[in-house]
């Protein structure tokens, strides 16, 4: 097994949770998504693809493997980790294999989810597919999908085992920090789930963000990071007001629907998200009048 805790290479940076485009009649549109990538490509440092907002859940196996396919091809100068996690980790190593012989940089993984596993359990799933897989893994946290968390104990068990580095969507900043307490972060690579957590993580060792928002104001979302590791802090502040401003937006519906429509608004041709998401012209004029009211206030 290839231990990389104990020091490698670093992913840093803003890595963009890619949406998936769908055409009209609810197919993935491959199209479209050469739309974002080439609005994105020389913007961001990376892409983690067919994670919450790339509609993983939505995805069949086959669909799955068109988009890795494709984003590696048009992405070949980027870093891209695949999130592969299902609970059946058979399933999830079949994904994972296929991304790495595509090329993929690194892979992730929810914990198995629906049924209520230990966290020896747990452990005996990332061993699984550390054995199969050669590139580096990513524990990838999201206790509201998933049902439950990983203790930080059990975090630290999985970087000694192999695991490369974490994707922390917790939100939860005592979390955070008692992580970086128990777990060396310039040897464990933290990505934060959220650019509006750069700040507190990065001054701890975090090496970026994996964020759905740079799907639409990328610049914005790169720029809290340079500011942040330039100590740039008048940079940084401007470009969170921005950000704050614009986050308002996600609330008036659900994140992926309303991320497609400010990416249609502003001229990138995402298509629609997949049903059952509603989309429609009120949410879109919602989002459009909101947009207005903050370009109204100076905020653009």
């Amino acid at each position: 097994m290839k231990i990389y805790y104990g020091g490698k290479k670093m992913f840093e940076g803003i890595f963009t949770s890619l949406i998936t485009p769908f055409d009209e009649k609810n197919k993935v549109d491959l199209e479209r998504l050469n739309n974002l990538l080439f609005y994105l490509n020389d913007k961001v440092h990376g892409f983690f693809i067919l994670g919450t907002y790339g509609s993983t859940a939505l995805l069949c196996e086959d669909e799955k493997k068109e988009i890795i396919k494709h984003v590696l091809k048009k992405s070949s100068s980027k870093k891209v980790i695949v999130h592969a996690g299902e609970s059946n980790p058979d399933t999830s190593v079949k994904l994972a294999q296929f991304a790495q012989s595509q090329g993929a940089d690194a892979v992730a993984f929810v914990p198995p989810y629906f049924y209520g596993y230990s966290e020896e359990e747990v452990i005996l799933y990332f061993q699984k597919i550390l054995r199969e897989i050669t590139i580096p893994v990513f524990v990838y946290l999201n206790p509201p999908r998933v049902g439950y968390n990983l203790s930080v104990q059990c975090i630290h068990q999985l970087a000694e085992i192999g695991i490369y580095g974490i994707k922390d969507t917790t939100n939860n900043l005592n979390y955070f920090y008692d992580l970086s307490t128990n777990v060396d972060l310039e040897k464990f690579n933290y990505l934060s789930g959220s650019e509006m957590y750069l700040n507190p993580t990065m001054f701890h060792g975090g090496k970026g963000a994996i964020s759905a928002m740079s799907n639409v104001f990328p610049e914005y979302v790169v720029n809290v990071y340079d500011s942040l590791k330039n100590r740039n802090m008048e940079s940084y502040k401007e470009s969170m007001k921005y950000l704050f401003a614009y986050r308002k937006i996600r609330k008036v519906g659900q994140g992926i629907p309303v991320v497609h429509a400010m990416l249609n608004l502003k001229g990138i041709d995402v298509g629609y998200p997949r049903f059952p998401f509603k989309y429609d012209e009120g949410l879109v004029n919602k989002v459009s009048e909101l947009i207005k009211c903050l370009r109204s206030n100076q905020i653009d």
